[in-house]
């Protein structure tokens, strides 16, 4: 079953373009949203692809919808990712994923990037037969698997209000932090998915220190 949840995972239309379909409709129905670009088509260069930049309260937003399963914490290459293409646009970056850990919450409050947790991994309809197994008690107990294309309620009410609300003042934060963030993800390499971990580690203690402020470490234990 391990497998099985594993590779209809790594299937982009069963799994991550699904998540994406369904914050694509989400920020249509918002009644807010004006598309700068957006999942399926972009108006970005092809080897920085973000999966959609939209206008929402005049503030300019840089979207990444991520399927996973695995927390994300604040080393990532995947938020460095997001990051350093919200520096090249001029948007305020946004990730929209299952969990985000705290001290992901942390960072994000003080480099000025959202983080929006779905709380479920979404799958396609066509594969719940299948997936039904994975969920159940005798399983692997993935209570939070869902299998649809439609957005709740609360997603389409975070484009719709809170985003144009917190808009200036995450703009100003981001703003205000765009050189360290640019600097670390760019130039040191904490967007690079290949930088070696012991490498990630060092260069990140020192982005923590530089703008959250005291050691990493501190906040994770």
């Amino acid at each position: 079953m391990y497998l099985l949840h594993k590779g209809l995972t790594e299937r982009d239309e069963f799994c991550s373009v699904v998540l994406e379909t369904i914050v694509d409709t989400a920020l249509a129905r918002c009644g807010h949203a004006t598309f700068h670009s957006r999942f399926p088509s972009q108006n970005l260069p092809k080897d920085r692809p973000l999966d959609f930049v939209v206008e929402l309260g005049g503030t300019l937003w840089g979207g990444e919808d991520k399927n996973f399963r695995e927390w994300i914490y604040p080393d990532s290459w995947e938020v460095w990712y997001v990051i350093s293409k919200c520096c090249e646009i001029g948007a305020v970056p946004l990730l929209i994923t299952r969990k985000l850990a705290y001290v992901t919450f942390l960072f994000f409050g003080k480099c000025g990037m959202v983080g929006y947790q779905t709380h479920f991994q979404y799958f396609h309809p066509i594969v719940a037969p299948e997936l039904e197994r994975v969920k159940a008690v005798d399983g692997l107990g993935y209570k939070d698997l869902r299998f649809t294309l439609e957005p709740d309620a609360l997603m389409i009410r975070m484009f719709g209000s809170t985003l144009p609300r917190i808009g200036p003042d995450f703009t100003n934060r981001f703003a205000a932090r765009k050189a360290l963030l640019l600097q670390y993800a760019d130039r040191e390499g904490l967007a690079d998915r290949h930088l070696p971990p012991h490498r990630r580690r060092v260069i990140f203690s020192a982005a923590w220190k530089n703008i959250v402020g005291g050691t990493f470490s501190t906040h994770v234990t």
